[in-house]
């Protein structure tokens, strides 16, 4: 299978590249498609942020202990990277946070499709490497579903994005892409039944 990355594209995204500080993580490249890194940038594009120069840090939230868990156990299998989980203080909805503070995952993460800073104002859709192939498909659209969407009490699947004005055509063409690939690969529904604002 192709890669999405190599070891040369990381070290393309420093201002100064040096292989020296990246040493310990040169058994990671290359980095190829599959259902679990998938997975973890649907769950990072739902509830995730990766805030990007100097820190380059990586956080999920969820009030759901289990996922949490889940998701440090994904970065763990693919990376051999734990974070912790602490508490939300800036909330009142009982919400936890995994933090993981590697700078080099945090490039490749976003060099894979995951967007910097605050979703509601930068571009993004989802990664080509993620749409083409059914099986990623799924695993990335399970673990957006699961951050992102709700069932209406009539069985209908509610999906929102929040968006500035600004960024609304970028955010109809991510809607668009989950429609055609669901309907490609699944034949889902059809699109006259889905309501895009």
């Amino acid at each position: 299978m192709k890669s999405i990355l190599e070891l040369s594209d990381l070290l393309s995204i420093y201002a100064r590249p040096n292989q020296a500080h990246i040493k310990d993580f040169f058994y990671w490249f290359p980095i190829c498609p599959s259902e679990k890194l998938s997975e973890l940038c649907g769950f990072l594009i739902g509830d995730g942020h990766i805030q990007g120069a100097p820190h380059w840090r990586i956080d999920f939230t969820s009030n759901n202990l289990k996922t949490l868990t889940y998701v440090n156990f994904l970065f763990y299998d693919l990376f051999e990277v734990k974070g912790k989980v602490r508490g939300c203080t800036t909330n009142k909805y009982g919400t936890m946070n995994l933090g993981i503070n590697c700078k080099p995952l945090a490039r490749i993460l976003f060099l894979c499709g995951v967007p910097i800073g605050a979703k509601v104002d930068t571009d993004f859709i989802i990664p080509k490497w993620v749409t083409e192939n059914p099986t990623i498909f799924r695993a990335f659209i399970r673990a957006y579903f699961s951050c992102e969407a709700c069932v209406d009490k009539t069985g209908k699947i509610m999906l929102e994005q929040w968006k500035t004005v600004e960024k609304l055509g970028v955010a109809k063409q991510f809607m668009l892409q989950i429609i055609v690939g669901l309907n490609r690969h699944f034949l889902f529904w059809p699109t006259s039944n889905v309501a895009t604002k």
